[in-house]
């Protein structure tokens, strides 16, 4: 998983999950972001065997990107 932030506040989050609109809209929600500046983008992955929808690290490394770039206070 990679989480990019932006000057702009623009964020790219990579992720392996098959559900990235879930991710990007429960990582806004927990994170107290707005839905429209979150771009969730999937890995290509092999067979869907298994969910792969339950989002864990993604808002840890959103907080944690947004943090380290300097454009969040905790």
């Amino acid at each position: 998983m990679l989480v990019s932030v932006g000057a702009d506040g623009q964020t790219t989050i990579f992720s392996s999950s098959q559900g990235q609109f879930m991710v990007r809209s429960y990582t806004a929600r927990i994170c107290g972001g707005e839905i429209a500046d979150i771009r969730a983008i999937p890995a290509e992955i092999g067979g869907g065997f298994g969910g792969k929808t339950i989002i864990y690290l993604e808002p840890l490394a959103y907080m944690l990107s947004k943090n380290r770039a300097g454009r969040s206070r905790w």
